[in-house]
């Protein structure tokens, strides 16, 4: 499944759809619905992504019914940050809103910077009305990521530099 994770990332689809299909998948249902939610979200996803979207539909109804009883976690944020995307590719915004704003409550909720992000960049796409104050919470979220990885630098640098300063005091 990882490999196909670099195939989407190059945007060589077929590939990951060729890979995954490669995969058993009815018999995961039973023995591990967590993996099985996976490859069929990764199934949707590319599906997605080539325009099989009678397809992609149905992988990601299957991905979210596996998962549905497990506890909430950043793989059914992934899923329902992608089925938004589906919803505002096929011009179904409401539906589009409806997903990100629960992806972008959950991703506050889990801490995920990055996918809150992410869902405040669909949402101004797909919610036109408050698209200017979803672009201003990117950019106030954005800038404090940055800043905080900045400080995080910084803290290691300024460690690195006291453990060398202690390692010369004790050669001396």
């Amino acid at each position: 499944v990882a490999i196909c994770n670099i195939y989407d990332k190059k945007g060589d689809f077929n590939k990951s759809i060729e890979e995954l299909e490669k995969i058993e998948i009815n018999s995961l249902y039973r023995k591990n619905p967590l993996i099985f939610s996976t490859v069929t979200g990764n199934l949707a996803y590319a599906n997605m992504k080539i325009g099989n979207y009678k397809k992609s539909l149905n992988y990601y109804n299957k991905s979210l019914d596996a998962i549905k009883s497990s506890e909430v976690d950043k793989n059914y944020l992934f899923k329902i940050i992608n089925l938004g995307e589906y919803n505002l590719l096929v011009h179904d915004t409401i539906n589009a809103n409806k997903y990100f704003n629960e992806a972008l409550f959950l991703s506050k909720k889990l801490k995920s910077g990055r996918e809150v992000l992410r869902t405040l960049k669909f949402l101004s796409i797909s919610d036109k009305g408050k698209d200017s104050f979803y672009k201003s919470e990117y950019v106030r979220i954005s800038d404090s990521i940055v800043k905080k990885q900045r400080e995080n630098r910084e803290k290691f640098a300024r460690i690195e530099y006291e453990t060398d300063k202690v390692e010369e005091e004790n050669k001396v």
